[in-house]
């Protein structure tokens, strides 16, 4: 069992007595009855910017350990579907996590008890440069697997995704799976053991440069790693995500500024969710992706099955032999 420290807990806009704010944290219910996972977004950009604007000093926010929050308005908007739909195991996967404290897990995780997985191919750094002294990364690399919370160097690809989290202990079920890969996502999450781990909710990095038409990705390669020097756009169309996320269960229910989308688990839905379902958006103006001026010298589109591991392209779906159909 992961030793849990539940910290003191301030209301959605309190002020904590260093004077900064943060989010509330969602409610811990056992409910069958969940409420409509409708998103609030000029809410969530609203307490999202007010919790970062709080944060003092503000030179170099990054290095700050006040400043716990995901990068745009990711665990704001998880707030409001935690709220709707409840908490159950109080736990996280997150990967993609060189900085501890910038993530979609991380004021769940600082602020509201939470216990997880972090893993990354190269903690605190990237081809963009980096750091080894952001806050709590060389406590959360060096805390023992039966610690709450825990990071790991892990470079992780379709065919090690599961050894890597038996490995390292990923806690099952989940209430939140967050994949932030910056390439290569799409099809290690296709590999992922969803029948294991069954996380409620999901949120993944996706590409706004990409239509409601347009089912691409970047290209496999298991030693992938992006370098934004290249220019070259990277990631996954909403609509792909769509597709493999519906065929494993879940329904779409909004998008944080143009970078991560949201799914939730069908049978964690009210039924109001249900009958009139949450549509992606036919263009996202918003995000990296959306200026349309990146080479898509990675990207390959119509992704057919034979190019996914483990035969996760489901006969159930009705796509035959690949994604050349419309949903």
């Amino acid at each position: 069992m992961f030793a849990r420290t539940f910290l003191v807990l301030f209301p959605t806009g309190a002020a904590s007595r260093n004077g900064s704010h943060h989010l509330g944290c969602p409610s811990a219910r056992e409910s069958r009855h969940p409420r409509s996972t409708k998103l609030d977004l000029d809410k969530a950009k609203h307490d999202h910017l007010r919790t970062v604007a709080a944060i003092r000093p503000r030179h170099r926010l990054q290095f700050n350990p006040q400043h716990v929050a995901s990068q745009y308005d990711q665990d704001a908007l998880l707030v409001q579907i935690f709220d709707a739909i409840g908490v159950r195991s109080h736990t996280f996967v997150e990967w993609g996590a060189r900085r501890p404290n910038i993530l979609n897990s991380a004021h769940f995780r600082v602020h509201c008890g939470w216990c997880g997985l972090l893993l990354d191919g190269a903690p605190g750094a990237s081809p963009n440069k980096g750091s080894q002294k952001y806050p709590g990364l060389s406590g959360l690399l060096s805390a023992p697997d039966t610690s709450c919370a825990r990071l790991r160097q892990a470079f992780i690809t379709p065919t090690n995704v599961n050894h890597v989290l038996t490995r390292h202990s990923a806690p099952s079920p989940l209430d939140l799976l967050t994949v932030d890969m910056d390439g290569q996502d799409f099809w290690v999450l296709s590999a992922f053991d969803f029948q294991r781990y069954r996380p409620r909710v999901i949120a993944v990095e996706f590409s706004s440069h990409f239509a409601s038409n347009q089912f691409c990705t970047t290209r496999r390669d298991a030693a992938y790693i992006w370098d934004f020097k290249t220019d070259a756009e990277v990631g996954t169309s909403l609509a792909l995500w769509n597709w493999l996320l519906a065929c494993r269960g879940f329904q779409y229910v909004g998008q944080a500024n143009g970078e991560h989308g949201i799914w939730v688990h069908r049978s964690e839905l009210a039924a109001a969710d249900l009958t009139s379902p949450e549509l992606i958006p036919t263009y996202i103006r918003e995000g990296r992706g959306f200026s349309g001026g990146a080479q898509l010298q990675d990207i390959v589109c119509n992704v057919s099955c034979g190019e996914f591991a483990y035969g996760v392209c489901p006969a159930t779906c009705g796509f035959g032999g690949g994604l050349r159909q419309t949903i």
